[in-house]
């Protein structure tokens, strides 16, 4: 096994790029577990309640979503392993009622339902509506059995997250134990998850980590949400755990050790290198496994990842056994998609770059907080200073710039603002074209823009300069030639 940086000057970096990341994202709550080699760190940051203001604590409880769905395949395993089932078994083998309107869905196997190649519908589960009797699994795997499968089982990958509300009542049935009993004796606990659960019942409010969402996508201001709470025990198996990085983080010792944790045997060894395996090819290096996504880089490394957004929160796990390197990052507010955090600190331990100096600030998120509060000069400022003050905390490129006006066209678009905010964003595109001027992208970004506003003259002035610039690249010229027929067809 290959050696991850644990020094506590490391554990200091990645304390620093979350802080930095928190103040500068408006971030409410967001907590943090990492081991490597046996080494583990773990922290907390900020509140779990905007109105409140209750500290996040390294006890609160996330709502986890599909990371649901490690810990339901753990199960299914520790199912395995005591012989009351097989992977490879068909789900009518134990849940006689479960049908399709498709002969196919006879073969359906519960390896085929964890890597996603079942062919089940691919329905998103109904979080915003509390159903909480005991039935409410089987209810799921009945609520099927008008429709068709999407595709015949084992032939494509499609997320299905019925599928595992399917083997949460699979679990029921053949443990003669409700569901989240079951979870909580046979996993939780052996695994040190004492506080963890899929009930919601054994929790309240001060346990649990409130939902945000983003009010303002340019300014990144936030809001807490109270027009529901994700749960939903129909959907247990999909997205009923709710957790914490503290307590993942035994999972991904035990799985980083073997299925070992504390000395004593959780899972048999082969069945972690089952869980481990590739099990399915959908792209390029990239499989499904048993619930999880795996990437093969150019060394053979195995990137094992399983991430979760939506509802007002965010989880990212991601596992890298060759370097006994495991993290999870839990949020109660969906996180911006250019500063994936778990990522960034993985990329680091497994040796991918020398530093996390690499991880800088867009300069797109303070300029956008200055344009919302005081207007288009004042973000210019905000840019100068940091560009003069600290090129090494923020990212000036091109690409930065134009997030902002991209944040900017998407939160004003079908506003009655979007005109004024047109006018803006073309102004903001100059300004990039003038730090930027051999900008292929932004001169393509102000000939649209300027299409939009029916400015014919300067449409045809900077997309005539995107070609010339586009040195015959096929693709770009298509795309440019396309904006163009766009135009004649006005």
């Amino acid at each position: 096994m290959g050696k991850s940086p644990t020094t506590k000057n490391d554990f200091e970096s990645v304390d620093l790029l979350i802080e930095d990341f928190v103040a500068a994202y408006n971030v409410p709550g967001i907590s943090i577990a990492v081991v490597a080699n046996d080494t583990s760190y773990r922290k907390s940051y900020g509140i779990n309640s905007l109105d409140l203001g209750r500290e996040l604590t390294d006890s609160t409880l996330f709502f986890s979503g599909e990371i649901s769905e490690l810990l339901v395949t753990t199960a299914i395993l520790r199912l395995v392993q005591a012989q009351v089932i097989d992977l490879d078994d068909p789900i009518i083998k134990h849940l006689p009622y479960f049908y399709l309107q498709d002969s196919s869905y006879r073969e359906i196997t519960v390896r085929q339902i964890l890597t996603s190649t079942s062919g089940i519908p691919s329905m998103g589960p109904a979080l915003f509506t509390n159903l909480l009797y005991d039935s409410a699994l089987t209810s799921t795997t009945k609520s099927i059995q008008e429709l068709g499968l999407e595709f015949p089982p084992g032939t494509t990958y499609k997320k299905a997250p019925y599928g595992f509300d399917i083997l949460a009542d699979l679990i029921a049935n053949v443990t003669s134990q409700s569901f989240e009993e079951h979870m909580k004796q046979d996993v939780l606990l052996p695994l040190g998850m004492v506080h963890s659960t899929f009930l919601l019942g054994d929790l309240n409010d001060q346990h649990l980590c409130q939902p945000h969402e983003i009010s303002n996508l340019v300014s990144h201001k936030t809001k807490e949400v109270h027009s529901y709470y994700p749960y939903n025990r129909e959907h247990s198996g999909s997205s009923g755990l709710h957790s914490n990085p503290s307590e993942l983080l035994q999972w991904m010792k035990m799985i980083l050790n073997d299925g070992r944790i504390n000395e004593r045997r959780f899972l048999k060894k082969d069945l972690v290198k089952e869980f481990l395996n590739p099990q399915f090819k959908i792209g390029v290096n990239q499989y499904t496994g048993l619930s999880t996504l795996i990437e093969r880089d150019e060394e053979r490394t195995l990137l094992i990842t399983k991430t979760s957004s939506g509802f007002g929160f965010e989880s990212s796990l991601i596992l890298v056994p060759r370097y006994g390197f495991g993290i999870i990052v839990q949020a109660n507010v969906p996180l911006p998609s250019e500063m994936p955090i778990a990522q960034i600190v993985t990329d680091y331990y497994s040796h991918r770059v020398e530093s996390l100096d690499f991880a800088k600030i867009p300069v797109a998120v303070p300029m956008g907080q200055a344009y919302v509060d005081h207007g288009l000069d004042s973000a210019y400022a905000v840019y100068s200073r940091c560009k003069k003050e600290n090129p090494r905390r923020y990212d000036i490129s091109a690409e930065a710039l134009f997030l902002l006006t991209e944040r900017i066209r998407d939160f004003s678009v079908d506003t009655p603002e979007f005109t004024s905010e047109m006018c803006n964003m073309i102004a903001l595109l100059e300004f990039t074209l003038s730090e930027y001027p051999n900008s292929l992208q932004g001169l393509t970004y102000l000939a649209e823009a300027y299409l939009l506003i029916n400015d014919t003259a300067h449409f045809k002035k900077y997309l005539d300069m995107a070609i010339a610039q586009s040195d015959s690249d096929t693709s770009v010229l298509n795309h440019l030639n396309q904006i163009r027929m766009m135009a004649n067809h006005n």
